[in-house]
């Protein structure tokens, strides 16, 4: 109504301005949210994009630690993607990581003063970082855990903005600085194996009919089964629908204290977006510049994403954070770190334990940490002793085809967005 449909973004069309989706298109999330949870009031941490957004999906931060031997390293963070930050790219986005091809591919870092490195960068700006970085992780937290705890993370290509374990050194191990490759034990051990290539089915529904899943699992689409603007085929929601159901009526069992327990009574599903693709929302992010400490700031917290919670023990039709009185706050806030909390409080490990002391992550802050029995805990209100019987997901042939796990083949895997993704940038 101010004329911003006159002038749409690079790569969009004014029509995309007044742009919706149609329920029947994304039935099956609809179903999700009625037959379990849907948290009102699920904030993205970072205000950034795919890339450093999937870091903190990860480890709860995107500051390249340690950089340039500043003392406040965790204050600086990565905020773009690296196909936006060097007008004369010539790095495909799903070529980026420690094993970017080539010297040009950079990421361009802000600043606590909200300082963001230029689009066309080079390692002599110190807001410009080659997309490698030596953060601690939570998978850190899983391998050194006595017993260690098992985890794996599911991605369409070795590289590419949505696979964080590829920008990550310590799990990368990357074999020459630039046009490397991955050689780390934990890429070739709980990476490498589950990239979606040319496999039929895809890893993890493989692992799940073969009873095979890790205590953890990452589980990244490929862009045609993902919702990504302008590049998707339309399966996201069904490519979901078939992870959710593959495990509620899974014969597998998991030995818990010396008792076989089936999949579906010990596994909690996080379905979540890794930015808002850059819709509008009207509600606010429930911080604004970060920490009282300086951590986040100019940067932290991003807009809202759906987020949906399927376990035996949530009840139907959930909805953490209902709609307050006029004035109040809402009763349940979350966010990404939220997530990085619940999996260390459910496997014992150390609260905001990813990063040191004196470089504090997202899963010391997660906005629930000190709610009762800790983060996303109002998802859990079913006793242990009263699992729900599983409760599946329809897939309808809506358009003509039924999309069910032998759909979902890897003949030529193409995850990293290739349209505008500034569309989902800051």
């Amino acid at each position: 109504m101010d004329g911003t449909c006159k002038t749409p973004p690079k790569g969009y069309s004014a029509d995309d301005c007044f742009a919706f989706v149609q329920k029947s298109d994304v039935q099956p999330y609809f179903d999700i949210a009625t037959g379990y949870g849907f948290a009102n009031y699920f904030f993205q941490t970072n205000q950034g994009p795919s890339l450093p957004a999937h870091q903190f999906l990860l480890s709860g931060t995107s500051a390249p630690v340690p950089y340039q031997g500043t003392p406040q390293e965790w204050t600086w963070f990565d905020a773009e993607n690296t196909g936006d930050t060097n007008t004369n790219d010539k790095v495909p986005d799903d070529h980026t990581g420690c094993t970017a091809t080539y010297q040009t591919e950079f990421t361009r870092l802000i600043d606590p003063t909200g300082a963001e490195g230029p689009k066309t960068c080079s390692l002599s700006d110190p807001h410009c970082q080659f997309p490698c970085y030596d953060h601690p992780t939570l998978v850190e937290l899983l391998d050194n855990a006595k017993p260690q705890i098992s985890w794996k993370y599911y991605a369409p290509t070795p590289g590419g903005l949505w696979n964080a374990p590829n920008a990550m050194k310590k799990i990368c191990v990357p074999s020459l600085p630039y046009n490397g490759v991955c050689t780390g034990s934990d890429w070739n051990s709980f990476v490498k194996p589950f990239l979606e290539t040319t496999q039929n089915p895809v890893p993890i529904y493989t692992d799940i009919n073969n009873c095979q899943l890790p205590a953890v699992s990452w589980v990244i689409p490929d862009k045609k089964w993902s919702d990504h603007a302008h590049e998707n085929e339309g399966t996201g929601p069904y490519y979901v629908a078939n992870i959710v159901n593959g495990i509620g009526w899974s014969t597998c069992t998991d030995n818990v204290k010396g008792v076989q327990v089936p999949y579906w009574q010990d596994t909690v599903i996080f379905i979540l977006w890794d930015d808002w693709g850059g819709w509008f929302d009207h509600v606010l992010p429930f911080k604004m510049g970060g920490q009282s400490n300086g951590w986040g700031a100019k940067y932290t917290y991003g807009f809202r994403v759906p987020f949906l919670v399927v376990s035996a023990y949530t009840p139907a039709g959930y909805v953490s954070g209902a709609l307050p009185s006029p004035g109040m706050d809402p009763q349940h806030t979350h966010d990404f770190g939220s997530i990085l909390r619940f999996i260390e409080n459910n496997f014992a490990l150390p609260p905001g334990g990813i990063g040191p002391s004196n470089y504090p992550f997202a899963d010391a802050f997660a906005p629930d940490e000190n709610a009762p029995g800790g983060s996303l805990a109002d998802f859990f209100p079913i006793p242990s002793t009263k699992p729900r019987l599983f409760q599946g997901i329809p897939i309808d042939p809506l358009r003509g085809q039924s999309y069910f796990q032998n759909y979902f083949s890897v003949t030529n895997p193409s995850e990293a967005p290739d349209g505008p993704d500034a569309g989902d940038s800051d």
